[in-house]
Order: structure tokens, then C-alpha cells, then sequence
């Protein structure tokens, strides 16, 4: 999702944006003096401010394609449209002018690259979103969206000690356990 690609992009920044973490073996690059406004801000408040605004945002999806006027397909389209010059705005403000990130990122390498694009564009931000308004055509978005947004990061989880070899412990396995289980719950729930 948009949103969810936005948010994952700041999880790589951590800290108020002190550093931003180097990928394949590059240099970290210091934080601008710009990124000072953010500098009070952690990951956690910015979780929750993302997931205040996708709230409020598929609240008004699932409303708009209840309607049977709009289906989800056109949904996309519309956030996709409507989002892109808003992001563009954003990038410029916080890439260019506060330089808060790398300004060469489309001289990554190919297999990065590959990754942004396949992964955060078309698998999150196309097919996702498309089977998530989907989703919401069909479903209650009390059922939906709770599943939707409790699947994905205990998949992360897992997917990233599995590929990334990220550390797991107890803790994340229990975590991941209670996730999937509240899941199993809310989708079993009958009318």
C-alpha cells in the first residue's frame, strides 16, 4: 500500500533520522540539519499516526464501495492518483530541500532497484491495495481490515528472519502466535 510503503520507508530511518543506514556495504549518511523537526518523533508514533490515517482512510474506502457506485479497481486508481502528486511534494520537500534521505537512490544497484520497484510498487502498492479493496467490497471492515493489517507483520516476521536473518526471540515468536490467533478469531466470527 502507499501508505504502508511510506511507513516502511521511515522504519528505515531510526532514531529522530540521525543517520540513515547504508544498504550493501555503503557508507551510512549523516541526517541533515533539516530533519531537526522530526528529530522528537520515533518509529512508534509514526506507526500510529500512519495507522490513524489508514483508519480514517479505509473507513471512508469501505463507505465510497458500499455505495456500488465506485468499485475497487476505480478506488486504486483514484488513491494511486490522488496520492502521487502529494508523495511528489513531500519527496521534494524532504529529499531535495531538507536532504533527509539519499539523493542518488536511482544509482542503487539493479537488484535494489528491482526490489523497490517489484516489491514496495507493484506487490504492496498494486496488488495489495487491489485485493484489499477487494476485500472490502465483499467483506465487514471490521473483519477486513483487522485481518489485512495483522497478516502482514507477522508474515514480516517471519519472512524477514527467513530471508534477511533477522534475530527472532520469544518474545516476537509469542508476539506472532497472538497475532495470528486474533486473527483466527475475528475472521471465524460469526453474524
Amino acid at each position: 500500500m502507499i501508505g504502508a510503503g511510506f511507513g516502511a520507508c521511515l522504519g528505515t530511518v531510526r532514531k529522530g533520522f540521525g543517520v540513515v543506514p547504508a544498504a550493501h556495504g555503503a557508507k551510512s549518511v549523516p541526517a541533515a540539519v533539516g530533519s531537526s523537526i522530526v528529530r522528537g518523533m520515533n518509529a512508534v508514533l509514526l506507526a500510529i499516526a500512519a495507522g490513524l490515517c489508514w483508519a480514517i482512510g479505509e473507513l471512508c474506502t469501505k463507505m465510497v464501495l458500499s455505495t456500488g457506485r465506485i468499485g475497487p479497481i476505480t478506488c486504486v486508481t483514484v488513491r494511486c492518483a490522488v496520492a502521487l502528486p502529494v508523495m511528489l511534494a513531500v519527496y521534494w520537500l524532504m529529499v531535495p530541500v531538507m536532504k533527509t534521505e539519499p539523493r542518488d537512490w536511482m544509482g542503487a544497484p539493479s537488484d535494489v532497484l528491482l526490489k523497490l520497484i517489484l516489491g514496495s510498487g507493484v506487490v504492496a502498492g498494486a496488488v495489495a491495495l487491489a485485493l484489499f479493496y477487494g476485500a472490502l467490497k465483499v467483506g465487514d471492515l471490521s473483519v477486513v481490515k483487522p485481518i489485512a493489517f495483522t497478516v502482514a507483520p507477522a508474515a514480516a516476521v517471519v519472512l524477514s528472519w527467513v530471508i534477511m536473518k533477522e534475530a527472532v526471540d520469544v518474545r516476537k515468536v509469542i508476539g506472532v502466535v497472538l497475532v495470528l490467533a486474533g486473527v483466527v478469531m475475528i475472521a471465524t466470527v460469526k453474524k
